[in-house]
């Protein structure tokens, strides 16, 4: 799951929330967090169970929506305070991993970018919605995919509660509301899958001259 979210597409399209002008009442663990449920609805071979990932703006503040969920701020930060992975299924990393997209912007100009892991639109290239996984990571990361069992991730390597960075975007379009949802397929196949917040996320983007 984080090398989902440091994806370039991901970062890019998920990109921020504004910082500030966020609820009045933002507390961090409550009003901050963006739940992730399984893509598939547990019909796939892996199935991830109570994702939760907390959103924090260019400061590290807790980043919330009016509505008191989580709010994604780019630059800003997130972590993750809870997740586990279930595997039926013994398998194995067999040729190219992908990470294939969906991507729709609440917007009648933009609606959706990616499908399927292919482009919905004229100004996206393919490579953008459809991702090497092993670009960002190598085939070792992915041994809890291979054990028939359920792995908590705070067992797993890699600081999973600790906070990450997301990174500046300058595109104008990247504000707004978007919904996000992110397959890993073998050989054209989905093997697992991951939808991000329980609807729209609600995306903003830090002007760096105006970040104190």
């Amino acid at each position: 799951m984080l090398l989902i979210l440091l994806s370039p597409l991901f970062l890019a399209a998920l990109s921020t929330a504004s910082t500030s002008k966020s609820s009045s009442k933002c507390v961090d663990g409550v009003h901050n967090r963006l739940r992730m449920h399984d893509m598939f609805k547990g019909q796939k071979d892996v199935v991830f169970e109570d994702f939760v990932m907390l959103t924090y703006d260019n400061r590290k503040r807790p980043s919330c929506t009016t509505s008191g969920v989580g709010k994604v701020v780019l630059p800003g930060y997130y972590k993750f305070m809870s997740g586990k992975i279930r595997v039926k299924k013994q398998g194995s990393i067999v040729g190219a991993a992908h990470l294939h997209f969906n991507l729709e912007k609440n917007s009648m100009f933009v609606g959706t970018v990616c499908l399927n892991g292919k482009s919905a639109n004229a100004f996206v290239g393919d490579e953008l919605c459809n991702v090497d996984l092993f670009s960002l990571a190598s085939p070792a990361a992915f041994k809890q995919f291979q054990r028939v069992g359920v792995t908590d991730i705070m067992d797993l390597p890699g600081d999973w509660g600790e906070m990450k960075p997301m990174i500046r975007q300058d595109n104008p379009y990247i504000e707004g509301e978007w919904k996000v949802s992110v397959a890993l397929a073998m050989a054209g196949s989905s093997f697992a899958g991951v939808t991000i917040g329980d609807g729209w996320i609600e995306v903003a983007t830090v002007d760096h001259h105006a970040e104190f």
